[in-house]
């Protein structure tokens, strides 16, 4: 197949794609009731935006989210539809993201896999048809995420800026976005170490002075643009937004471990309506997450190629392991959107290593086993997604208070 013909396949699956995360988003959009929370988005929306941000200030809350609302019903009106839409178009936003990124760190392969997963996955989908501020969250960290990659690989200040205005985004949307910009670190780090001891061996003998010129750029960069992002973040710190963090109690009660894992691993990988569509397709996840580690034998294997391949997954282990330190439990599960990209992403990794994978025997009908294998996965994983639509529509367990009763 010529590069012309799979490049429109690409974009014709793309397109169906997001035509198909348009439709489950906006289906039903207005048939539920405006529950409390979103009660108090249309409150705050109304308001002034000096008004909003104080309110919010003392309510443990950040204000672009609400500010943004404030400029949209300026424009759209303050309908169940239209306030709940913005949510829709951060949601949407997020898969062509999760699409993007995909592609840019893997292939065209993980990134229509990453972007099909988001597109059915009922914990997206929840949260997209919510006047809440998630999805925009997530969204600003599929943003942040692809300036950051950009500012790693080429150092450039444009992408650093952009970067560090993003992070002022994100934090300015929720202070969990602090999570992901842990994330941020600990994987600017570990390319730190890499290009720090790729110098150092370069030459005979450990060069430590070799290794420190070479992580320099790097560092100062990276510093320069956090303290940038905390030079923009500085008025709402002054303000004393973030001096009541510690005062909201923590109210979620307590589980065992191993069933809070078992939620979060169901909710990142099928939705919020796992135990009803996650079926017996538990193990295609862990086979993708499995092929996701993988380097694939003909690949290079420089540090850039093993940075890459982490760099979902750090992102959803240190956000797992700041939730799990927290003790957020269940009741916040919303917290982890963000994670929900990251976890795409690895999957769609996974399915991108198994599709290219190569046989022994070139010639033989065995080398399509690999694309099959990934072939029935994927469409295994997302016929059962497809199974939560109707129970994430219809189920009691699964819709919000009623308060047109």
């Amino acid at each position: 197949m010529n590069v012309t013909r799979r490049q429109n396949l690409a974009l014709l699956a793309l397109i169906v794609i997001f035509l198909v995360a348009f439709a489950v988003r906006i289906y039903a959009l207005d048939a539920q009731s405006m529950w409390i929370d979103e009660g108090v988005t249309h409150d705050l929306a109304m308001r002034t935006m000096d008004d909003s941000a104080r309110r919010v200030a003392s309510a443990v809350h950040v204000p672009l989210y609400f500010w943004t609302m404030h400029l949209w019903i300026g424009v759209a009106g303050d309908s169940v539809f239209t306030m709940r839409f913005v949510s829709v178009a951060f949601s949407l936003l997020t898969v062509a993201l999760a699409y993007a990124l995909g592609r840019k760190l893997f292939g065209i392969t993980a990134g229509l896999a990453a972007a099909a997963f988001i597109a059915l996955n009922t914990f997206s989908i929840y949260y997209a048809q919510e006047m809440r501020m998630y999805a925009m969250l997530s969204a600003v960290a599929g943003g942040a995420l692809w300036f950051y990659i950009r500012f790693i690989q080429h150092l450039r200040w444009r992408d650093g800026v952009i970067l560090a205005i993003l992070n002022t985004m994100g934090t300015l949307t929720h202070y969990t976005f602090a999570f992901f910009m842990v994330a941020q670190g600990v994987m600017a780090v570990l390319w730190m170490a890499f290009i720090g001891y790729r110098a150092l061996r370069a030459r005979s003998g450990l060069d430590i002075a070799a290794g420190w010129r070479a992580l320099w750029p790097t560092l100062w960069r990276y510093t320069a643009v956090n303290l940038l992002w905390l030079l923009l973040y500085t008025p709402w710190i002054l303000g004393g937004g973030p001096s009541r963090i510690g005062i909201h109690p923590n109210i979620s009660p307590a589980v065992p471990l191993e069933q809070l894992l078992r939620e979060i691993q169901g909710w990142l990988a099928f939705g919020r309506t796992y135990e009803q569509n996650m079926g017996g397709m538990g193990i295609a996840v862990y086979l993708l997450l499995i092929f996701g580690l993988l380097i694939q034998p003909k690949a290079r294997r420089d540090a850039w190629t093993w940075w890459k391949m982490l760099l979902p997954v750090a992102w959803v282990l240190v956000m797992l392991a700041v939730y799990l330190y927290l003790e957020l439990y269940l009741r916040y599960m919303r917290f982890l959107l963000p994670a929900q990209l990251a976890f795409a992403l690895w999957m769609g990794r996974g399915v991108w290593v198994l599709w290219h994978l190569q046989t022994r025997h070139q010639e033989s009908w065995t080398r399509y086993l690999p694309k099959a294998a990934a072939a029935m996965a994927v469409v295994g994983l997302l016929f059962n997604m497809s199974n939560g639509l109707d129970p994430l529509y219809n189920d009691p367990q699964h819709q919000r208070d009623n308060y047109k009763a």
